[in-house]
């Protein structure tokens, strides 16, 4: 069974990069453009992912208020957040608070991918 990843990103392009190169590797990708529809969409109880990939700022909530979110929900799933180099320190913050890792936009792919397998085999997803 393929492992579910939620990307959550205001830039649908990179969402939809993601989405795309994660398909290929085998995963069952869902993107989204805002975490409230990431919310709204485990509150319909569209299935749990194994993996989520969420950006840092966004203009509704920002990834550690969707950490939040997801830990009042008993979602424990690892988090891996997405950062602009100037706001490393926010998510070496955000890892404080329970983030499994972040990654520094623009994103290494292969960084990415390795971040993923070692996020599912550590949590036992």
């Amino acid at each position: 069974m393929s492992k579910r990843i939620f990307v959550v990103d205001d830039e649908p392009k990179i969402g939809n990069l993601f989405s795309n190169v994660l398909e290929r590797d085998g995963y069952d990708v869902d993107a989204f453009v805002n975490p409230n529809s990431l919310l709204e969409a485990l509150d319909e109880d569209s299935g749990e992912p194994d993996v989520v990939v969420t950006d840092m700022i966004m203009p509704q909530m920002d990834g550690v208020e969707l950490m939040e979110h997801l830990d009042e929900r008993d979602l424990d799933v690892p988090i891996i957040i997405m950062t602009a180099h100037s706001s490393v320190q926010t998510a070496v913050e955000a890892m404080r608070q329970g983030a499994f890792h972040y990654l520094e936009k623009p994103v290494n792919l292969e960084e990415m991918r390795a971040l993923l397998e070692k996020a599912i085999e550590l949590y036992g997803a």
